[in-house]
């Protein structure tokens, strides 16, 4: 009997599992992929003056006001 045939008849009960699995890894590296966008739009929009979006500073002002804390933020 081929090996592979034979590999495959034992590996059959666990294919869902397997491809679930496979599917979740995936899963997971596209959302890793994505983590470094929140720090990048807070370093891009937030801290840079010249660059940034003023909605954003504005959004901020108002939730910290116009303190040292808000001036650390921004």
């Amino acid at each position: 009997m081929n090996i592979y045939a034979r590999t495959i008849r034992y590996f059959r009960p666990f294919l869902w599992a397997t491809a679930g699995g496979v599917a979740l890894t995936l899963a997971n590296i596209g959302f890793n992929l994505l983590k470094p966008w929140p720090f990048k739009f807070i370093v891009d929009g937030v801290l840079d003056k010249s660059a940034g979006t003023a909605d954003t500073r504005e959004l901020l002002q108002h939730w910290f006001g116009e303190t040292e804390t808000a001036t650390m933020v921004l």
